[in-house]
Protein backbone atom coordinates (compact mmCIF):
# COMPACT_ATOMS: atom_id res chain seq x y z
CA UNK A 1 0.00 0.00 0.00
CA UNK A 2 1.61 2.97 -1.01
CA UNK A 3 0.44 5.89 0.85
CA UNK A 4 2.79 8.40 2.32
CA UNK A 5 0.21 9.61 4.88
CA UNK A 6 0.91 6.30 6.51
CA UNK A 7 3.73 5.63 8.89
CA UNK A 8 5.12 2.10 10.29
CA UNK A 9 6.73 2.15 13.52
CA UNK A 10 8.57 -0.45 15.42
CA UNK A 11 9.24 0.57 19.02
CA UNK A 12 11.78 -1.79 21.66
CA UNK A 13 12.65 -1.61 25.12
CA UNK A 14 14.62 -4.21 26.30
CA UNK A 15 15.14 -6.42 23.65
CA UNK A 16 18.57 -7.85 22.96
CA UNK A 17 21.45 -5.13 23.62
CA UNK A 18 18.89 -3.05 22.76
CA UNK A 19 17.54 -0.53 25.67
CA UNK A 20 15.01 1.75 23.80
CA UNK A 21 14.82 1.74 19.91
CA UNK A 22 12.11 3.52 17.80
CA UNK A 23 11.99 3.70 14.42
CA UNK A 24 9.86 4.53 11.23
CA UNK A 25 10.27 1.63 8.60
CA UNK A 26 10.83 3.23 5.65
CA UNK A 27 11.26 2.05 1.45
CA UNK A 28 15.18 1.93 2.07
CA UNK A 29 16.33 1.73 6.38
CA UNK A 30 19.42 1.90 7.67
CA UNK A 31 21.01 0.38 10.70
CA UNK A 32 24.33 1.03 11.45
CA UNK A 33 26.83 1.58 14.58
CA UNK A 34 28.92 -0.20 16.49
CA UNK A 35 29.29 -3.83 16.90
CA UNK A 36 27.29 -5.66 19.42
CA UNK A 37 24.57 -2.58 19.82
CA UNK A 38 21.41 -4.58 18.58
CA UNK A 39 21.77 -3.71 14.72
CA UNK A 40 21.37 -7.50 13.68
CA UNK A 41 18.39 -8.23 16.81
CA UNK A 42 16.39 -5.73 15.51
CA UNK A 43 16.40 -6.70 11.71
CA UNK A 44 15.63 -10.45 12.77
CA UNK A 45 12.79 -8.95 14.94
CA UNK A 46 11.48 -7.33 11.98
CA UNK A 47 11.90 -10.45 9.71
CA UNK A 48 10.08 -12.69 12.67
CA UNK A 49 7.55 -9.96 12.77
CA UNK A 50 6.52 -10.60 8.86
CA UNK A 51 6.67 -14.18 9.45
CA UNK A 52 4.26 -13.42 12.27
CA UNK A 53 1.94 -10.99 10.55
CA UNK A 54 2.07 -13.40 7.00
CA UNK A 55 0.50 -16.21 8.72
CA UNK A 56 -2.77 -14.58 8.60
CA UNK A 57 -2.60 -14.70 4.79
CA UNK A 58 -0.60 -17.92 4.58
CA UNK A 59 -3.47 -19.86 7.08
CA UNK A 60 -6.90 -18.96 6.27
CA UNK A 61 -8.01 -22.10 8.08
CA UNK A 62 -8.82 -19.24 11.19
CA UNK A 63 -11.70 -17.76 9.09
CA UNK A 64 -14.25 -20.02 9.41
CA UNK A 65 -17.94 -19.18 10.02
CA UNK A 66 -19.33 -22.40 10.10
CA UNK A 67 -17.67 -22.66 13.92
CA UNK A 68 -19.00 -19.46 15.06
CA UNK A 69 -23.02 -18.69 14.55
CA UNK A 70 -22.79 -15.10 14.93
CA UNK A 71 -20.33 -14.83 12.06
CA UNK A 72 -21.95 -16.84 9.71
CA UNK A 73 -25.62 -15.17 10.43
CA UNK A 74 -23.93 -11.94 9.98
CA UNK A 75 -22.35 -12.56 6.85
CA UNK A 76 -25.81 -14.39 6.11
CA UNK A 77 -27.58 -11.05 6.23
CA UNK A 78 -24.95 -8.96 4.70
CA UNK A 79 -25.20 -11.20 1.68
CA UNK A 80 -28.59 -9.95 1.25
CA UNK A 81 -28.42 -6.53 1.68
CA UNK A 82 -26.11 -6.65 -0.87
CA UNK A 83 -28.29 -8.32 -3.04
CA UNK A 84 -31.16 -5.69 -2.36
CA UNK A 85 -28.55 -2.74 -2.93
CA UNK A 86 -28.55 -1.62 0.71
CA UNK A 87 -25.00 -2.61 1.64
CA UNK A 88 -23.74 0.12 3.87
CA UNK A 89 -21.08 2.85 2.03
CA UNK A 90 -18.59 5.16 3.47
CA UNK A 91 -17.66 7.03 0.32
CA UNK A 92 -16.60 4.81 -2.82
CA UNK A 93 -15.89 2.13 0.06
CA UNK A 94 -17.91 -0.62 1.55
CA UNK A 95 -18.48 -0.91 5.49
CA UNK A 96 -18.11 -4.21 6.72
CA UNK A 97 -20.48 -5.35 9.23
CA UNK A 98 -19.54 -5.04 13.05
CA UNK A 99 -19.78 -8.71 13.49
CA UNK A 100 -17.26 -9.52 10.84
CA UNK A 101 -14.84 -6.87 11.30
CA UNK A 102 -15.14 -8.00 15.62
CA UNK A 103 -14.36 -11.50 14.31
CA UNK A 104 -11.23 -9.94 12.24
CA UNK A 105 -10.11 -8.41 15.77
CA UNK A 106 -10.56 -11.42 17.67
CA UNK A 107 -8.37 -13.52 15.20
CA UNK A 108 -5.94 -11.33 15.16
CA UNK A 109 -5.12 -10.66 18.76
CA UNK A 110 -5.55 -14.50 19.69
CA UNK A 111 -2.95 -15.39 17.04
CA UNK A 112 -0.95 -12.58 18.55
CA UNK A 113 0.35 -15.50 21.44
CA UNK A 114 2.23 -17.50 18.87
CA UNK A 115 4.50 -14.74 18.15
CA UNK A 116 6.95 -16.13 20.65
CA UNK A 117 7.50 -18.93 19.12
CA UNK A 118 8.30 -17.42 15.62
CA UNK A 119 10.74 -15.30 17.70
CA UNK A 120 12.59 -18.46 19.24
CA UNK A 121 12.70 -19.66 16.00
CA UNK A 122 14.17 -16.58 13.98
CA UNK A 123 16.47 -16.05 17.08
CA UNK A 124 17.26 -19.96 17.62
CA UNK A 125 16.28 -19.48 21.31
CA UNK A 126 14.29 -21.93 23.29
CA UNK A 127 12.62 -19.27 25.02
CA UNK A 128 11.54 -16.19 24.20
CA UNK A 129 12.67 -14.87 28.09
CA UNK A 130 16.42 -15.10 26.64
CA UNK A 131 15.70 -11.98 24.26
CA UNK A 132 15.26 -9.73 27.39
CA UNK A 133 18.00 -7.22 28.33
CA UNK A 134 20.08 -8.66 30.72
CA UNK A 135 19.13 -6.55 34.26
CA UNK A 136 15.74 -5.61 32.77
CA UNK A 137 13.35 -6.29 35.54
CA UNK A 138 10.06 -5.50 33.07
CA UNK A 139 10.53 -7.62 30.42
CA UNK A 140 11.31 -6.55 26.76
CA UNK A 141 8.34 -5.16 25.01
CA UNK A 142 7.73 -4.99 21.39
CA UNK A 143 5.36 -2.34 19.78
CA UNK A 144 4.51 -2.45 16.05
CA UNK A 145 2.34 0.45 15.06
CA UNK A 146 0.59 1.61 11.51
CA UNK A 147 -1.24 4.52 11.80
CA UNK A 148 -1.36 7.81 9.92
CA UNK A 149 1.17 11.04 10.20
CA UNK A 150 -1.80 12.94 12.46
CA UNK A 151 -1.36 9.51 14.60
CA UNK A 152 -4.63 7.83 13.92
CA UNK A 153 -3.91 4.48 14.68
CA UNK A 154 -5.27 2.07 12.16
CA UNK A 155 -3.46 -1.06 13.86
CA UNK A 156 -1.17 -1.88 16.58
CA UNK A 157 -0.17 -4.69 17.93
CA UNK A 158 1.95 -5.09 21.20
CA UNK A 159 4.12 -7.86 22.98
CA UNK A 160 5.55 -7.67 26.22
CA UNK A 161 7.43 -11.01 26.93
CA UNK A 162 8.08 -11.45 30.66
CA UNK A 163 11.19 -13.77 32.64
CA UNK A 164 8.76 -15.12 34.47
CA UNK A 165 4.62 -15.43 33.71
CA UNK A 166 2.75 -15.33 30.04
CA UNK A 167 3.49 -12.76 27.74
CA UNK A 168 0.86 -10.08 27.10
CA UNK A 169 -0.69 -8.91 23.86
CA UNK A 170 -2.28 -5.56 23.26
CA UNK A 171 -4.12 -5.57 19.83
CA UNK A 172 -5.75 -2.29 18.33
CA UNK A 173 -7.58 -2.11 14.95
CA UNK A 174 -9.03 1.21 13.81
CA UNK A 175 -13.02 1.01 13.63
CA UNK A 176 -15.31 1.25 10.35
CA UNK A 177 -13.25 -1.47 8.13
CA UNK A 178 -14.14 -1.11 4.76
CA UNK A 179 -13.20 -2.52 1.56
CA UNK A 180 -12.18 -0.39 -1.57
CA UNK A 181 -14.90 -1.03 -4.05
CA UNK A 182 -13.30 -0.09 -7.54
CA UNK A 183 -10.05 -1.94 -6.36
CA UNK A 184 -9.61 -5.36 -8.19
CA UNK A 185 -9.91 -8.80 -6.89
CA UNK A 186 -7.03 -10.66 -6.52
CA UNK A 187 -6.95 -14.26 -7.95
CA UNK A 188 -10.87 -14.66 -8.14
CA UNK A 189 -12.09 -12.55 -11.39
CA UNK A 190 -11.22 -9.03 -13.45
CA UNK A 191 -14.31 -7.62 -11.68
CA UNK A 192 -13.77 -4.72 -8.89
CA UNK A 193 -14.37 -5.76 -5.86
CA UNK A 194 -18.27 -4.22 -5.59
CA UNK A 195 -19.38 -6.07 -8.62
CA UNK A 196 -17.58 -9.36 -7.31
CA UNK A 197 -19.46 -9.15 -3.61
CA UNK A 198 -22.93 -8.28 -5.34
CA UNK A 199 -21.90 -11.79 -7.50
CA UNK A 200 -21.67 -13.45 -4.67
CA UNK A 201 -23.91 -11.60 -3.07
CA UNK A 202 -26.73 -13.03 -6.23
CA UNK A 203 -24.88 -16.90 -5.78
CA UNK A 204 -25.17 -17.32 -2.17
CA UNK A 205 -28.86 -15.51 -1.52
CA UNK A 206 -30.81 -18.75 -2.71
CA UNK A 207 -28.24 -20.65 -0.72
CA UNK A 208 -29.67 -18.75 2.42
CA UNK A 209 -33.17 -18.54 1.60
CA UNK A 210 -33.47 -22.28 1.37
CA UNK A 211 -30.98 -23.01 4.51
CA UNK A 212 -28.52 -24.97 2.16
CA UNK A 213 -26.72 -25.48 5.12
CA UNK A 214 -23.45 -27.86 3.65
CA UNK A 215 -23.30 -25.21 0.75
CA UNK A 216 -23.78 -21.93 2.36
CA UNK A 217 -20.98 -22.95 5.16
CA UNK A 218 -18.49 -23.35 2.01
CA UNK A 219 -19.24 -20.31 0.76
CA UNK A 220 -19.32 -18.30 3.66
CA UNK A 221 -16.17 -19.42 4.54
CA UNK A 222 -14.65 -18.58 1.05
CA UNK A 223 -16.27 -15.48 1.01
CA UNK A 224 -14.57 -14.84 4.99
CA UNK A 225 -11.05 -15.72 3.36
CA UNK A 226 -11.78 -12.87 0.67
CA UNK A 227 -12.44 -10.13 2.78
CA UNK A 228 -9.47 -10.87 5.25
CA UNK A 229 -7.46 -10.72 2.28
CA UNK A 230 -8.62 -7.62 1.38
CA UNK A 231 -8.48 -6.49 4.66
CA UNK A 232 -5.34 -7.90 6.18
CA UNK A 233 -2.84 -5.65 3.86
CA UNK A 234 -4.50 -2.25 4.79
CA UNK A 235 -3.83 -2.24 8.45
CA UNK A 236 -0.40 -4.73 8.36
CA UNK A 237 0.88 -2.59 5.13
CA UNK A 238 4.29 -3.99 4.44
CA UNK A 239 4.15 -6.56 6.83
CA UNK A 240 1.68 -8.54 5.04
CA UNK A 241 3.77 -9.40 2.57
CA UNK A 242 6.68 -11.91 2.49
CA UNK A 243 10.30 -11.10 3.54
CA UNK A 244 13.62 -12.18 2.78
CA UNK A 245 16.84 -12.45 5.12
CA UNK A 246 20.05 -12.76 4.08
CA UNK A 247 22.59 -13.67 6.51
CA UNK A 248 25.98 -11.83 7.14
CA UNK A 249 27.50 -15.27 6.91
CA UNK A 250 25.67 -16.13 3.67
CA UNK A 251 29.01 -16.31 1.76
CA UNK A 252 30.32 -19.21 3.90
CA UNK A 253 26.81 -21.06 3.43
CA UNK A 254 27.00 -20.20 -0.26
CA UNK A 255 30.42 -22.30 -0.50
CA UNK A 256 29.41 -24.89 1.89
CA UNK A 257 25.77 -25.51 1.75
CA UNK A 258 26.06 -29.19 0.81
CA UNK A 259 28.81 -30.12 3.16
CA UNK A 260 26.36 -28.90 5.85
CA UNK A 261 23.46 -30.77 4.85
CA UNK A 262 24.86 -33.40 4.40
CA UNK A 263 26.58 -33.49 7.88
CA UNK A 264 23.38 -32.62 8.69
CA UNK A 265 21.51 -35.53 7.60
CA UNK A 266 24.77 -38.30 8.96
CA UNK A 267 24.01 -36.82 12.27
CA UNK A 268 20.57 -37.36 11.82
CA UNK A 269 20.80 -40.64 10.34
CA UNK A 270 23.32 -42.50 12.56
CA UNK A 271 21.63 -45.16 14.62
CA UNK A 272 22.34 -44.91 18.71
CA UNK A 273 23.50 -40.88 19.01
CA UNK A 274 22.17 -39.24 21.48
CA UNK A 275 23.59 -35.82 21.23
CA UNK A 276 21.31 -33.24 19.73
CA UNK A 277 21.23 -32.20 16.74
CA UNK A 278 23.59 -28.42 16.14
CA UNK A 279 20.60 -25.52 16.55
CA UNK A 280 20.25 -23.30 13.88
CA UNK A 281 18.73 -19.76 13.74
CA UNK A 282 15.53 -19.26 11.88
CA UNK A 283 17.35 -16.99 9.67
CA UNK A 284 19.81 -19.26 8.72
CA UNK A 285 17.81 -22.08 8.32
CA UNK A 286 15.16 -20.35 6.06
CA UNK A 287 18.36 -18.92 3.90
CA UNK A 288 19.75 -22.92 3.57
CA UNK A 289 16.23 -24.01 2.76
CA UNK A 290 15.76 -21.63 0.14
CA UNK A 291 19.32 -22.29 -1.22
CA UNK A 292 18.09 -26.15 -1.53
CA UNK A 293 15.04 -24.76 -3.72
CA UNK A 294 17.14 -23.52 -6.09
CA UNK A 295 17.83 -26.71 -7.04
CA UNK A 296 14.66 -27.21 -8.20
CA UNK A 297 14.21 -24.66 -10.77
CA UNK A 298 12.09 -26.82 -12.99
CA UNK A 299 9.17 -25.76 -10.91
CA UNK A 300 7.64 -22.96 -12.46
CA UNK A 301 6.51 -20.86 -9.60
CA UNK A 302 10.18 -20.32 -8.56
CA UNK A 303 11.58 -20.06 -11.96
CA UNK A 304 9.15 -17.12 -12.72
CA UNK A 305 8.93 -15.40 -9.78
CA UNK A 306 11.87 -12.69 -9.12
CA UNK A 307 12.46 -9.84 -11.23
CA UNK A 308 15.27 -11.48 -13.83
CA UNK A 309 16.26 -7.93 -15.24
CA UNK A 310 17.33 -6.34 -12.33
CA UNK A 311 19.63 -9.30 -11.43
CA UNK A 312 20.88 -9.03 -14.68
CA UNK A 313 21.63 -5.22 -14.09
CA UNK A 314 23.27 -5.94 -11.00
CA UNK A 315 25.18 -8.82 -13.09
CA UNK A 316 26.32 -6.38 -15.29
CA UNK A 317 27.33 -3.47 -13.56
CA UNK A 318 28.82 -5.54 -10.37
CA UNK A 319 29.88 -9.22 -11.21
CA UNK A 320 31.14 -9.15 -14.74
CA UNK A 321 29.37 -12.51 -15.15
CA UNK A 322 26.78 -14.66 -14.65
CA UNK A 323 25.72 -16.68 -11.41
CA UNK A 324 24.30 -20.08 -12.75
CA UNK A 325 22.60 -23.38 -10.91
CA UNK A 326 23.14 -26.70 -12.01
CA UNK A 327 20.75 -29.19 -10.07
CA UNK A 328 22.92 -32.62 -9.36
CA UNK A 329 21.90 -35.94 -9.75
CA UNK A 330 20.23 -36.06 -5.96
CA UNK A 331 18.56 -32.44 -6.36
CA UNK A 332 20.83 -30.09 -4.37
CA UNK A 333 21.43 -27.14 -6.39
CA UNK A 334 25.22 -26.55 -7.42
CA UNK A 335 26.28 -23.20 -8.18
CA UNK A 336 28.89 -21.63 -10.45
CA UNK A 337 29.94 -18.03 -11.66
CA UNK A 338 30.51 -17.39 -15.47
CA UNK A 339 33.13 -15.00 -16.46
CA UNK A 340 32.06 -13.01 -19.27
CA UNK A 341 33.04 -14.04 -22.80
CA UNK A 342 33.93 -17.40 -21.03
CA UNK A 343 32.50 -20.58 -22.42
CA UNK A 344 32.94 -22.60 -18.91
CA UNK A 345 31.64 -21.47 -15.25
CA UNK A 346 33.82 -21.88 -12.78
CA UNK A 347 32.50 -23.28 -9.28
CA UNK A 348 31.56 -20.94 -6.88
CA UNK A 349 33.61 -21.86 -4.40
CA UNK A 350 36.82 -21.19 -6.61
CA UNK A 351 35.66 -17.16 -7.28
CA UNK A 352 36.54 -14.54 -5.60
CA UNK A 353 34.75 -13.47 -2.12
CA UNK A 354 33.24 -10.62 -3.61
CA UNK A 355 30.89 -12.89 -5.80
CA UNK A 356 29.90 -15.40 -3.10
CA UNK A 357 28.58 -12.78 -1.32
CA UNK A 358 26.74 -11.23 -4.32
CA UNK A 359 25.39 -14.25 -5.26
CA UNK A 360 22.72 -14.65 -3.36
CA UNK A 361 21.14 -11.24 -3.94
CA UNK A 362 21.25 -11.91 -7.69
CA UNK A 363 19.72 -15.82 -6.97
CA UNK A 364 16.90 -14.15 -5.28
CA UNK A 365 16.27 -11.24 -7.24
CA UNK A 366 16.09 -13.51 -10.31
CA UNK A 367 14.06 -15.68 -8.65
CA UNK A 368 12.46 -14.84 -4.93
CA UNK A 369 11.92 -11.27 -5.00
CA UNK A 370 8.80 -9.07 -5.79
CA UNK A 371 7.64 -5.54 -5.74
CA UNK A 372 6.34 -4.67 -2.22
CA UNK A 373 8.30 -7.87 -0.25
CA UNK A 374 10.86 -6.74 1.86
CA UNK A 375 14.84 -7.88 1.49
CA UNK A 376 16.38 -7.60 5.01
CA UNK A 377 20.85 -7.72 4.20
CA UNK A 378 23.35 -8.09 7.01
CA UNK A 379 26.80 -6.20 6.53
CA UNK A 380 26.24 -5.46 2.13
CA UNK A 381 29.18 -4.65 2.19
CA UNK A 382 31.15 -7.78 3.87
CA UNK A 383 34.47 -8.41 1.25
CA UNK A 384 33.64 -5.97 -1.30
CA UNK A 385 35.89 -2.65 -1.68
CA UNK A 386 34.85 0.24 -1.44
CA UNK A 387 34.28 1.24 -5.18
CA UNK A 388 31.91 -2.03 -5.26
CA UNK A 389 30.30 -0.76 -1.68
CA UNK A 390 29.19 2.01 -3.34
CA UNK A 391 27.81 0.33 -6.80
CA UNK A 392 25.72 -2.29 -4.52
CA UNK A 393 24.09 0.57 -2.41
CA UNK A 394 23.17 2.37 -5.84
CA UNK A 395 21.80 -1.40 -7.06
CA UNK A 396 19.61 -1.14 -3.69
CA UNK A 397 18.34 2.00 -4.40
CA UNK A 398 17.59 0.96 -8.08
CA UNK A 399 15.16 -1.98 -5.85
CA UNK A 400 13.82 0.65 -4.15
CA UNK A 401 12.37 2.47 -6.89
CA UNK A 402 10.76 -0.84 -8.46
CA UNK A 403 8.97 -1.32 -4.99
CA UNK A 404 10.85 -3.54 -2.95
CA UNK A 405 11.52 -2.66 0.74
CA UNK A 406 15.27 -2.97 1.91
CA UNK A 407 16.89 -3.21 5.40
CA UNK A 408 20.37 -3.03 5.81
CA UNK A 409 22.67 -3.15 8.80
CA UNK A 410 25.99 -1.70 8.44
CA UNK A 411 29.30 -0.08 9.03
CA UNK A 412 30.25 0.92 6.01
CA UNK A 413 30.74 4.80 5.37
CA UNK A 414 31.12 4.80 1.79
CA UNK A 415 27.67 3.15 2.20
CA UNK A 416 26.33 6.04 4.36
CA UNK A 417 27.96 8.14 1.60
CA UNK A 418 26.66 7.55 -1.69
CA UNK A 419 23.14 7.24 0.54
CA UNK A 420 23.89 11.01 1.55
CA UNK A 421 24.22 11.35 -2.45
CA UNK A 422 21.34 9.25 -3.46
CA UNK A 423 18.93 11.86 -1.43
CA UNK A 424 20.62 14.15 -2.73
CA UNK A 425 20.12 13.32 -5.91
CA UNK A 426 16.43 13.97 -5.41
CA UNK A 427 16.09 17.69 -4.70
CA UNK A 428 17.74 18.51 -7.90
CA UNK A 429 15.28 18.67 -11.01
CA UNK A 430 14.70 15.52 -13.68
CA UNK A 431 16.50 17.85 -16.19
CA UNK A 432 19.60 18.46 -13.78
CA UNK A 433 19.46 14.89 -12.71
CA UNK A 434 19.88 13.97 -16.01
CA UNK A 435 23.18 15.54 -16.77
CA UNK A 436 24.40 13.73 -13.98
CA UNK A 437 26.19 9.96 -14.89
CA UNK A 438 24.34 8.55 -11.90
CA UNK A 439 21.25 10.58 -11.78
CA UNK A 440 18.92 7.28 -11.77
CA UNK A 441 19.91 6.63 -8.41
CA UNK A 442 17.24 8.78 -6.68
CA UNK A 443 14.88 8.95 -3.50
CA UNK A 444 13.35 11.07 -1.48
CA UNK A 445 14.77 11.72 1.94
CA UNK A 446 11.12 10.37 3.10
CA UNK A 447 11.75 7.46 1.47
CA UNK A 448 15.11 6.79 3.35
CA UNK A 449 16.11 6.16 7.16
CA UNK A 450 19.02 5.84 8.92
CA UNK A 451 19.09 4.75 12.64
CA UNK A 452 22.15 4.99 14.77
CA UNK A 453 22.67 2.55 17.51
CA UNK A 454 24.44 3.75 20.26
CA UNK A 455 26.04 2.22 23.33
CA UNK A 456 24.98 3.02 26.72
CA UNK A 457 25.47 2.90 30.19
CA UNK A 458 21.98 4.39 31.94
CA UNK A 459 20.40 1.79 31.80
CA UNK A 460 23.04 -0.68 30.33
CA UNK A 461 22.23 -1.17 26.80
CA UNK A 462 22.24 0.31 23.29
CA UNK A 463 19.89 3.26 22.37
CA UNK A 464 18.55 4.01 18.83
CA UNK A 465 18.61 7.55 17.43
CA UNK A 466 17.74 8.93 13.84
CA UNK A 467 20.45 10.40 12.05
CA UNK A 468 19.79 13.39 10.11
CA UNK A 469 21.36 14.40 7.07
CA UNK A 470 23.36 17.41 8.06
CA UNK A 471 22.41 19.81 5.73
CA UNK A 472 26.26 21.74 5.50
CA UNK A 473 28.38 18.59 4.76
CA UNK A 474 25.36 16.56 2.91
CA UNK A 475 26.42 13.43 4.80
CA UNK A 476 24.50 11.65 7.38
CA UNK A 477 25.69 12.17 10.77
CA UNK A 478 27.28 8.84 12.70
CA UNK A 479 29.98 7.94 14.94
CA UNK A 480 32.60 7.54 11.92
CA UNK A 481 33.95 10.71 12.26
CA UNK A 482 34.92 10.14 16.07
CA UNK A 483 36.81 7.49 14.63
CA UNK A 484 38.46 9.69 11.84
CA UNK A 485 39.03 12.11 13.70
CA UNK A 486 40.76 9.92 16.60
CA UNK A 487 42.75 8.11 13.66
CA UNK A 488 44.18 12.34 12.78
CA UNK A 489 45.05 12.68 16.63
CA UNK A 490 47.28 9.79 16.80
CA UNK A 491 49.06 10.59 13.35
CA UNK A 492 49.52 14.05 14.14
CA UNK A 493 50.70 12.69 17.83
CA UNK A 494 53.11 10.48 16.06
CA UNK A 495 54.31 13.02 13.20
CA UNK A 496 55.53 15.57 16.41
CA UNK A 497 57.20 12.49 17.83
CA UNK A 498 59.40 12.02 15.06
CA UNK A 499 59.97 15.63 14.09
CA UNK A 500 58.02 15.80 11.24
CA UNK A 501 56.27 19.02 10.55
CA UNK A 502 52.35 19.25 10.97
Amino acid sequence: MNDSSVKDTLEVTNFGPIAKARIDLRPLTVFVGPSNTGKSYLAVLIYALHRHFGQHRREMSYWHPAKRDALRDALAEWMQEISGGQESMAGDNIVLPNTVAEEIRRVIHERGQYFSDELCRCFGMSEASSLIRRGSRKGARIDFRRHATKDSVRFEQEFVIKAKGPDEIRTGISQGLQLRASQETPDKSDLPEADYLRWKARVTTPMIVREDEGLWNASSRDLMEHIAQRILPQFLGAMHAPSHYLPADRTGAMRTHRVLLSSLIDQASQPGRNDPMPRLSGVVGDFLKQLVRFGHLSDLHLRDRGMPTLAECMEQAMLEGSVDIETSPVGLPEFFYRPRDWKKALPLMHASSMISELAPVVLYLRHVIRPGETLIIDEPEAHLHPAMQVEFTRQLAALVRVGVRVIITTHSEWVLEELANIVRRSELSENDRAQLSRGDYALRSDQVGAWLFKPGSRPKGAVVEKVELDAETGLFQTDFDEVANLLHNDWADISGRTGETI
